[in-house]
């Protein structure tokens, strides 16, 4: 794939590199958005964010009162170990020092949910996190569809209708 037309599921960095670590992932790599035609108008903006800094790790702790939001609370996840506060829009993607950007998980499924491989959104609805949710949408400017593919680690692309009614 050219520099050109890759897109980072993760960061949104265009014209990175397969083999260029995510800053939203260190120290694992970008990995590719599946590419959608230029018909749908979808995925044509990507916000672009600026590579992480030679020596840097890519991890900014959570703020004071972030913490203190997630102080008393329970894991959203089953699991042990100390709870992080877990950014629904990450620091390297515009997420602020708001409480609301945070959600309580352990360390182990903080970093599962960092690497796209935890959906939260069911604990999230369970728990009524909405406030939570709205924050990602309203202060982030996040579409819904970039937040469901957060919460989910999955990744939605449309469906060409015309062509499954002409196969049936």
């Amino acid at each position: 794939m050219s520099r050109e037309g890759f897109v980072c599921a993760f960061c949104g960095m265009v014209g990175a590199s397969e083999h260029d670590p995510c800053p939203s992932r260190m120290p694992k790599r970008h990995r590719p958005v599946a590419q959608l035609p230029a018909a749908t108008g979808l995925g044509q903006t990507v916000k672009a964010t600026a590579p992480a800094k030679a020596g840097r790790s890519g991890f900014t702790p959570a703020s004071k009162p972030q913490r203190a939001a997630i102080t008393d609370r329970p894991s959203l996840m089953p699991g042990q170990g100390p709870i992080d506060p877990a950014h629904i829009t990450p620091r390297a993607n515009g997420g602020c020092d708001d409480p609301l950007c945070v959600v309580p998980l352990h360390r182990t499924a903080h970093r599962a949910f960092d690497d796209g491989d935890l959906d939260i959104l069911g604990a999230m609805i369970a728990n009524g996190l909405w406030a939570e949710m709205a924050h990602a949408i309203e202060a982030h400017q996040v579409d819904p569809i970039s937040l469901l593919q957060r919460l989910t680690g999955q990744r939605w692309a449309p469906v060409d209708q015309a062509g499954e009614n002409q196969a049936a």
